[in-house]
């Protein structure tokens, strides 16, 4: 009745339903895309480019998503690397390849190492974490300004897993997680990683790899 009370009429209106959306809006976007693509980062947002055409933001996201099939991607952080780092790396590549003529299987003797920091109240890695959901649940989780945590050494190649090890002094409470410095760092080489690789009997045959963290110099 509230139809009939309106227009007139118990017909279906023509021009109910999901309207279609404009060639002209798709070039408007497609071109807002392609100029932000020349700028330093060449990124852009959907809002921006709603806010720089005056067009809703739904529509914006639509001619992006299903029209263009562009989608929202982020950046990877990688180690800057300046020109001297260049002729090292191919001086690396070039060894490392003149060794496996000798011995293909040298990369099987590679200890790869590295630290981590472990946090104790089980803080949530949001990059990879996702709850789907009808709804949002607007999960949240407090965490301390100064975090309890445990920082861990480990090691492993193809043939075994050393470790873990963690960086900490005795206290009068017991174990306490202390900073990595070089000091700490060659003690737990000399005082748990040789003798663990010697327990094996892989000392002679392993190559041991450690990345450039100052504690590692």
């Amino acid at each position: 009745m509230n139809s009939k009370s309106r227009v007139g009429s118990f017909d279906v209106k023509c021009d109910r339903g999901r309207k279609a959306i404009a060639s002209t809006s798709v070039e408007d976007v497609a071109t807002a895309l392609q100029e932000a693509s020349r700028s330093a980062l060449g990124t852009c947002s959907a809002r921006g480019i709603s806010r720089t055409l005056d067009m809703p933001l739904s529509t914006v996201r639509k001619i992006l998503l299903n029209i263009l099939q562009c989608y929202p991607l982020k950046f990877t952080h990688v180690q800057e690397l300046v020109p001297a780092d260049l002729p090292k790396r191919e001086a690396f590549a070039l060894q490392f390849l003149a060794r496996m003529e000798v011995d293909n299987a040298c990369p099987c003797n590679i200890l790869w190492t590295d630290e981590a920091h472990f946090y104790r109240q089980g803080s949530v890695n949001t990059q990879n974490c996702r709850i789907w959901a009808r709804e949002n649940p607007s999960q949240m989780q407090p965490l301390p300004l100064h975090s309890q945590k445990v920082t861990v050494w480990c090691g492993f190649s193809a043939a075994f897993i050393v470790g873990p090890f963690f960086f900490e002094e005795i206290g009068l409470p017991g174990p306490v997680t202390c900073t990595v410095n070089g000091t700490r760092h060659e003690s737990l080489l000399q005082n748990q990683l040789i003798p663990a690789l010697q327990q094996r009997g892989f000392v002679g045959s392993t190559i041991f790899m450690q990345d450039s963290a100052p504690p590692h110099i």
